[in-house]
């Protein structure tokens, strides 16, 4: 019988074997691995079920809210997994609907995800549908102008423990980027730094940028309304950052109507990410 239920960090014993299938490529080995994914700055136990049968957990999905400046306020799903031995037994439709019904208590009338070409199927059955395109952007740091502005000032966060409230947000940049990007700074799994962008003392942007292994970063920047006037400025000095560990590339994922406030900024070489955004109304 299945059962649908919040997760546990004793289940993530289980939820090795399910990442040994479903996320082989990232190479998960030991249950500690899988129990940070399960905690830190911006992991929240509400949003975390698991699919249990015969006391055996055969799956989970990872949601969370984020407020967005043009549809308000969204229901992103970050990650959503059935062990290979129990696919196509509707257990990712459980778990899916189990998260939206959470997500509709909290105010969300939206949700997205972002799909893999092999799974988008899936979610076509349970009615999300593909809402435009990633693109993911290169170029060499130098090729970045540098901006100099008398009116944004940009400081380095250091030391914070938490993700701030204004910066859990999505206006120009994909839904969810920002903050999983900040989150892997703040909890110390990459290296990088946040930039936060203010005009006469209000924030009107965020930056955050890590250093990739080898020799390249990668960065995602957004705004506030009020600093969409600004965004070349910030596109600039986030990704100009790179220079300071000497990266020889730097890149980003843009959704693809925003490209052009990156075109203006700079040449880059453009890629489509593999990675499909799909979106539901709940």
């Amino acid at each position: 019988m299945l059962t649908i239920r919040n997760g546990r960090l004793e289940d993530c014993v289980d939820l090795l074997t399910v990442y040994m299938g479903t996320h082989w490529q990232d190479g998960y080995s030991t249950v500690e691995e899988v129990k940070d994914l399960h905690r830190g700055s911006h992991f929240s136990r509400w949003g975390w079920l698991v699919a249990e049968i015969d006391s055996r957990v055969v799956g989970e999905i990872i949601f969370r809210t984020e407020r967005n400046s043009r549809t308000g306020k969204l229901g992103l799903i970050r990650d959503m997994s059935v062990d290979i031995r129990y696919q196509k037994q509707s257990i990712g439709k459980s778990l899916t609907q189990a998260a939206e019904e959470i997500l509709r208590k909290k105010g969300v009338t939206r949700v997205i995800a972002d799909s893999p070409p092999e799974a988008y199927n899936f979610w076509m059955k349970i009615k999300y549908y593909s809402r435009g395109e990633l693109v993911r952007i290169e170029t060499h740091p130098d090729n970045i102008p540098t901006k100099r502005s008398r009116i944004v000032k940009c400081r380095i966060l250091n030391g914070s423990s938490t993700i701030p409230r204004s910066l859990r947000f999505s206006n120009l940049s994909h839904p969810g980027l920002l903050v999983d990007t900040a989150a892997d700074i703040i909890d110390g799994r990459r290296k990088g730094h946040i930039l936060e962008f203010t005009v006469e003392d209000e924030c009107i942007g965020y930056g955050a940028i890590i250093s990739k292994n080898g020799s390249g970063s990668e960065f995602v920047v957004d705004v506030t309304k009020s600093g969409e006037a600004y965004v070349d400025v910030v596109i600039a000095k986030t990704g100009k950052h790179a220079s300071k560990w000497r990266s020889k590339t730097v890149e980003s994922r843009v959704p693809k109507d925003q490209l052009s406030k990156f075109m203006e900024v700079a040449d880059w070489s453009l890629e489509t990410d593999r990675h499909i955004p799909v979106t539901r109304l709940v």
